[in-house]
This record gives structure tokens, C-alpha cells and sequence, in this order.
């Protein structure tokens, strides 16, 4: 946005020699919410004398975040020509950087101390010259000129002395460099007038900052945390903040004060009194899950109690079990007191129903509560999160996760039902199975996925609940149930399993995804694969090969091995397809998933590169990679011979369409 403004308005910080009038390059200036202070005294304009207490940067903004390159020099004297304060606090001076050329950056307002002196401002009235020159000693001679001071310029006058009748001040020169720091003007000369002023340098008082105080009984506490201190002069001077008086007593409801103290580097001393009010600690809370149990379960009533305290946070660590007469071994109802105490000693108790039950949870349907095929499983406290294999791994003991759903094959089970009520849960992508580490019975192990094995860590009951979600429980210890850990619904929260409570963190929503999910829809044999586009010209191995990556093509029927191939139903809605010839598989190359990836033969290893959807599409089927999602297609929807066969995402053309004929 741009606004127009009089020039009457607006000074310009650097009016210098020519050539640093017009700027020829534009720096990027950053602001910030401060405020400034701009040296105008009753409209008229008194800078300051400041010298640098240490080496400091130029910088062509306040925020002191650009560099000019250049650095202040330890000792040097400047002018102060704008003061940037954040919370009435300096942060940064807009300093001389060259007397010459009349130029001004940014320095830290730290680094800078303001100096009682004399100051001058020059004018030149000639318009031939902008310009008086500085002499490296009281002679007014070409040879010992060294600098100069520019129309309008503002310099500290350090020393003042006559020499044959004229008088002479010392002046700044260098400001990065030790050689020539200082040099001699004549006080007047022709055409040039130098106007004296007197800066006295007066210390401002330090600033106190604090707010009444609320504090909690028995809180642990630093009444200094409480304070920052500035100074004009001096900057941040919090860490000089003393305490010189309070009667605080913390263990007793009641109001009170503290009276802090600060003292700048000119022994300017202030004080400031604020009230502090001590109100009672809250009582803990303690929450409990509804708890059921099977008859002669194994449990651990903690994992059913939370404790929260408004001072200490999460105390759940902290809470017992005072009264347990449940016996396990008979169904009925019985009362727990949990308790629990807090940092101030504040104690409480909560009673709890325990149903002990004959059956905690029915399997219905002769044992099958899903139908086999591929399904997303996401966590009942938040359905936009999905069990997951951690960056989509294939690897044996990769991590299963709770993550944003994003639909990737990492996200997606093949649920098997094996027998006596088991089921079989395998990850998509990586064709490994859901198992809980080393076949533990411990509450609170982990869960990946690992090659399948058939034994009890990778073997799952699955219970539909009352609320319509689902359970899952490891036949290497039904007493403990798939779980979100902690409840916690972040990205990369790990699952695990754990002792079976009842709550949330362990129920799932469990969603038959019918795109990824294939049947038996052909039956077992030897076929010629023809395609939609051509039905003469079908599925050929070039040039007749047995080589692994040998190319799959379309070509004119004729007769050959090249041309047949066996179609098994693996299982879990895929086919493998090997050619009778070459006795090697149809395989996406590389595993790849991108449309356009080759289709070639490689030597049967059940990979998700060899396992294909067949799905009835009118009159012709589809085949349809696991590792994709994606179609076998010919190339371009050509059917000259030696028409390259690929995947590509499904466009319902009959590039996409096959026929399978027996011979």
C-alpha cells in the first residue's frame, strides 16, 4: 500500500556529498512495534553526544537485523540522532557513520553512553562546495587536509584551541578506524559558519516493572520472576533487581508485598511496592474409566484411573488403590477407592463400580465379525487418524503408528479370517503382518508388523462392541487389546497393546475400502490374455525370453509359450499371473507405483509388485497392482505389435480392459 505525503513533512536522514544523495541500490527495511524517540525539543532539534563503551555493528535498521558491514569502533564519538525504545526501553540509536558524507545507521543502544559536550552544526553558504575540510593538525594546508564535514552535518567539538589568531576545534574523523579517529576544523571560514551548542548529559531514572502478584499455596516461587528493570542509559538492567522487603508467607492464605529496588550504573536508585495475594490449592481430580472385567481376568486397576491437578498437572502417577475386594472369580458388582495427593498435600478419594462379568464382549456370527478383504482401521478418538506403517516401511519390526489419514497403502489391512475365531492382519504395502513384538503377554508392548509366521503374536480376536467399534486381541494374551498409547492422537503416536479397559484409546473404526479390496473372479488356469482394444493381439513375453526383466508387450496371437500364461488365486483377493514359458511372473518393475512404470517378468517372490486385483469390468476384467492402486495398461491405447504394456491410474478406457481365454 503507498500513501502521499507533503515534502514539507518528511527530512531526509542522509542529505550527503554527492553521490550518496540519490541512493542506487534499495535495502530492505525492517520494522517492529516500536516507538521513537526523535531528538526534537519544542521543534527544534538537540541530538545527543554518545560514545561507544565497545566494538558495536552498523545496521541499516532498528531491529538490528542487516548489516551494513561495517563496526563502531571502541571510544568513538558520535551523535545520536533517534532513539528506538521497545516498552520504553532504548533497543537501538540511529548514530553518526561518516561525518563526511553525513551518514547514519543503526547501532545497539547498549553499546552507547551518552557524554555531556560541546556540539557543532555546519553551514555552508557557497554553492560551489558542500563542504568544510578537517585538517590532521591546526594548519590550513592541502597536504595535511585528511577528511571533511558535510552541509548540515551535527559533530561532537572535543577540544577547542587558537593558533595565530584562529580557532580551531577537534573533531571525530574515522569512526571504523584507528587511523586519523580525530582532525582539526577551523571554526569559521569563508562561505562556512559553525554553529555551537552544549549537550549536558543528564541520567535518566531506571524503570521498575511489575503487576500485582497471584500466588498459589505452597507454590514453589521466585519473586524475581516477577520484575524487569530498564534504563535509558544503561538498557536491560533486570538482572540488578533486588528484593529489599516483602512478608510473604506461602503456606497462609492472605495478601501481602514486595518492595523491589534497582540502581543504574549512576547510582540513580528506585524502588517499587506490589501486593501479592496467596489463594488455596485446588483439589486434584481423579477420573474413572468404566470398568469391566472377565471372569479370572488379569488386570491392573490404575490403568483405569486418571489424576489431574490445576498446580501440578498430570499426577496420574501418584494415584493407588485403597480398597480392592473384587474377586475375579465370581461375576457380580464390587467397589474400588482410588486416592490421590498432591504437591500441597491435598488428598482425595473416589469410589468406583467393577463389574466382574461372565462374558465382557460377544463375538457374533459364528466367530466372524468382518468379511475378508482389505480394510482402514482409525482410532474412535479421532477418525481422521489411521493405523499406519511408520514411512511406509517394508521391513521386518517397523513401527505401527497412529497417523493423519492420507489413504496410502501404509493404511490400509488385509483382514483374514484364519480360524477358532482368529483373523490374520496384514499390511498392504509391505505384505507383512500386524505382531505384537516377540509374541510378549506384557501390558504396554509394542506393536509392528513382521514376515508371517502363524504363531499367537500375529494371530487377532476381533470383538464388535455395544457403541458399534472394534477390538482387537492378541491370542498371545486375550487379556490385553490393541491401543492408541496414552490416548494421545498426535501424529506418530505409538501403538502397543495393553491391559483391556474399556476405553476409547482401545476401540477402532474399522472401514471395508472396496477399491483396494479383489475376490476370486476367475477361476485357475491356463489363459491367453487378450486385450478390450484388439481382441487378436494379447499379453506377450518379447522375443519369447526367460530373462528376469524381459518386457511384457501386446502382439498378434500366435500360438507360443510367450503368449500363455497360468492364472493362481494367491489368496487375499490376488492373483499371481506367470507365463508357461519363461515359468517367471507377471511383475511391475522396480515395485515402482508412478504411472508409466514398466510391466516386465521376474522370478516369483509374492511381492506387491506380483499380486493383481482381477475385477470384472462388463464384459472384460481389469487387473489392478497391489503396490499402486494402479491398472495394467497398453501404452498410448495402440495395438501395433510391440505396444508397450505399463500401469496407469484407472480412466476407464479400454487401454485398461482385458479378456482371459483358456486353451
Amino acid at each position: 500500500m503507498y500513501v502521499y505525503v507533503p515534502a514539507a513533512y518528511i527530512n531526509k536522514i542522509n542529505t550527503a556529498k554527492n553521490g550518496y544523495k540519490t541512493p542506487n541500490s534499495v535495502i530492505s527495511y525492517n520494522d517492529s512495534n516500536y516507538t521513537y524517540d526523535l531528538q526534537v525539543v519544542d521543534t527544534v532539534f538537540k541530538p545527543k553526544v554518545g560514545q561507544s563503551i565497545k566494538n558495536t555493528t552498523y545496521y541499516y535498521d532498528s531491529t538490528l537485523s542487516k548489516s551494513i558491514g561495517k563496526t563502531l569502533l571502541k571510544d568513538k564519538y558520535v551523535m545520536v540522532h533517534a532513539i528506538a525504545l521497545n516498552n520504553n526501553t532504548p533497543v537501538a540509536y540511529l548514530v553518526t557513520s561518516d561525518y563526511w558524507y553525513d551518514q547514519k545507521h543503526w547501532v545497539k543502544a547498549s553499546d552507547i553512553k551518552f557524554v555531556s559536550s560541546t556540539y557543532g552544526k555546519e553551514s555552508v553558504t557557497t554553492s560551489s562546495n558542500a563542504y568544510s575540510w578537517v585538517n590532521s593538525t591546526t594548519q590550513d594546508t592541502a597536504s595535511t587536509k585528511i577528511s571533511g564535514l558535510y552541509d548540515g552535518c551535527y559533530f561532537p567539538i572535543l577540544e577547542t584551541k587558537k593558533v595565530s589568531g584562529n580557532t580551531w576545534y577537534k573533531v571525530p574523523v574515522s569512526l571504523t578506524s584507528n587511523t586519523n579517529s580525530y582532525g582539526w576544523t577551523l571554526a569559521k571560514a569563508d562561505n562556512v559558519k559553525i554553529t555551537t551548542y552544549s549537550f549536558k548529559a543528564t541520567n535518566n531514572k531506571p524503570i521498575i516493572n511489575a503487576n500485582n502478584i497471584t500466588l498459589t499455596q505452597y507454590q514453589k516461587y521466585n519473586l524475581l520472576d516477577y520484575v524487569t528493570a530498564s534504563d535509558i542509559e544503561d538498557g536491560n538492567i533486570t538482572n540488578k533487581v533486588s528484593i529489599s522487603s516483602t512478608n510473604l508467607d506461602i503456606n497462609v492464605i492472605g495478601t501481602y508485598s514486595v518492595t523491589y529496588t534497582v540502581t543504574d550504573s549512576a547510582n540513580e536508585t528506585v524502588t517499587k511496592t506490589v501486593s501479592i495475594t496467596v489463594i488455596k490449592d485446588e483439589d486434584p481430580v481423579i477420573t474413572i474409566s468404566k470398568i469391566e472385567l472377565g471372569l479370572n481376568q488379569e488386570y491392573n486397576l490404575l490403568d483405569y484411573a486418571k489424576a489431574t491437578d490445576k498446580e501440578d498437572g498430570n499426577i496420574t502417577p501418584k494415584v493407588t488403590v485403597t480398597n480392592d475386594n473384587i474377586d475375579i472369580t465370581k461375576e457380580g458388582t464390587y467397589q474400588v477407592t482410588f486416592s490421590v495427593t498432591d504437591s500441597a498435600n491435598n488428598t482425595i478419594t473416589k469410589d468406583s463400580d467393577v463389574s466382574v462379568l461372565k462374558d465382557i464382549e460377544k463375538i457374533t456370527e459364528e466367530g466372524r465379525v468382518l468379511e475378508d478383504g482389505v480394510y482402514k482401521i482409525v482410532s474412535s478418538l479421532d477418525t481422521n487418524k489411521s493405523l499406519d506403517v511408520k514411512s511406509a516401511s517394508k521391513d521386518n519390526l517397523a513401527n505401527i503408528q497412529l497417523y493423519q489419514s492420507n489413504n496410502s497403502l501404509a493404511q490400509r489391512f488385509i483382514i483374514t479370517y484364519v480360524k477358532d475365531n482368529y483373523y490374520e492382519i496384514e499390511n498392504v504395502l509391505s505384505t507383512k503382518e500386524l505382531d505384537v513384538y516377540s509374541g510378549s503377554s506384557k501390558s504396554g508392548t509394542n506393536v509392528d508388523q513382521y514376515t508371517r509366521n502363524g504363531s499367537n503374536a500375529q494371530l487377532w480376536k476381533i470383538y464388535k462392541t455395544s457403541d458399534g467399534y472394534y477390538k482387537f486381541k492378541p491370542k498371545c494374551n486375550l487379556n490385553l487389546s490393541l491401543e492408541v498409547t496414552d490416548g494421545n492422537t498426535n501424529n506418530n503416536t505409538n501403538i502397543q497393546v495393553a491391559t483391556s479397559n474399556g476405553e476409547l484409546k482401545q476401540a477402532f473404526v474399522v472401514t471395508l475400502d472396496k477399491g483396494y479390496t479383489g475376490y476370486k473372479t476367475i477361476s485357475n488356469g491356463n489363459y491367453n490374455i487378450y486385450s478390450a482394444l484388439n481382441t487378436n493381439k494379447v499379453l506377450d513375453v518379447e522375443g519369447s525370453s526367460k530373462k528376469n526383466k524381459a518386457n511384457i508387450q501386446l502382439y498378434t496371437k500366435d500360438g507360443t509359450g510367450a503368449q500363455k500364461f497360468n492364472v493362481s488365486y494367491y489368496g487375499k483377493g490376488y492373483y499371481i499371473i506367470k507365463n508357461n514359458n519363461s515359468n517367471k511372473v507377471l511383475d511391475v518393475s522396480g515395485a515402482g507405483t508412478a504411472n508409466k512404470t514398466n510391466v516386465d517378468q521376474y522370478t516369483q517372490n509374492n511381492s506387491c509388485a506380483q499380486l493383481w486385483v482381477i475385477k470384472k469390468s462388463g464384459n472384460y476384467y481389469t487387473l489392478m497392482n497391489r503396490c499402486s492402486n494402479k491398472l495394467l495398461d497398453v501404452s498410448g491405447g495402440k495395438t501395433i505389435n510391440g505396444t508397450n504394456i505399463q500401469i496407469y491410474s484407472s480412466n476407464g478406457s479400454n487401454a485398461q480392459k482385458f479378456g482371459f481365454k483358456k486353451y
